[in-house]
């Protein structure tokens, strides 16, 4: 049920793509995903770069910083009020074996361990949590997940503003992308200037 409010409201909200405040806002919702968990931050930027193209850059950088905001409130919330934050946030988390198999790999590997986890397609609130709870300094934290999460949405982004052009070389998809031009002119046309 969230999922699909979720979904309905981004929708909406896409309509404003052209709009000054629209990438601090949609940086805002990923600083958000850290502490509610199901708002489609990768989805987000995809759709927002097909919507504008040659926003692809500025895209990526505000979802990656809002994302590196979002895990350094989570991380200094973590770090101030301990394991009660994370119970909120993650409830039965700390309990589970993916908990302890984290916690040890970024044990071993640190700050590059949680970057590498901010580029991969799990959820980072774990790892942010525990490496708050591991006094890690908060500002490792937030460069890490910023590196990590800078180069997945750099990837997504330039996919996204490129994909038009991609489709076209591919044979199966070139009827439709030649369709979704023709229709995107024609609206175009019938706009007065």
């Amino acid at each position: 049920m969230k999922v699909r409010r979720t979904a309905r409201l981004i929708a909406r909200l896409q309509r404003f793509v052209s709009r000054p405040w629209y990438l601090p806002l949609i940086a805002l919702l990923a600083a958000l995903d850290l502490f509610v968990g199901f708002i489609p931050s990768d989805g987000l930027v995809i759709s927002s770069v097909m919507l504008k193209p040659h926003r692809w850059l500025s895209t990526s950088l505000w979802m990656a910083c809002g994302s590196a905001v979002g895990a350094l409130a989570l991380a200094a919330l973590v770090e101030t009020l301990g394991k009660p934050v994370v119970r909120a946030v993650l409830p039965g988390a700390m309990e589970s074996t993916a908990w302890q198999s984290v916690a040890d790999f970024l044990q071993s590997y640190g700050t590059p361990a949680l970057a590498l986890m901010a580029l991969g397609p799990l959820p980072q609130h774990p790892a942010v949590a525990i490496c708050a709870l591991a006094h890690m300094p908060l500002t490792l934290i937030a460069l890490s997940v910023l590196a990590g999460r800078l180069i997945k949405y750099l990837l997504f982004a330039w996919s996204a503003s490129h994909a038009q052009r991609l489709f076209k070389r591919w044979r199966g998809a070139r009827n439709e992308t030649e369709q979704i031009e023709a229709a995107a002119q024609a609206e175009r046309d019938s706009v007065p200037p």
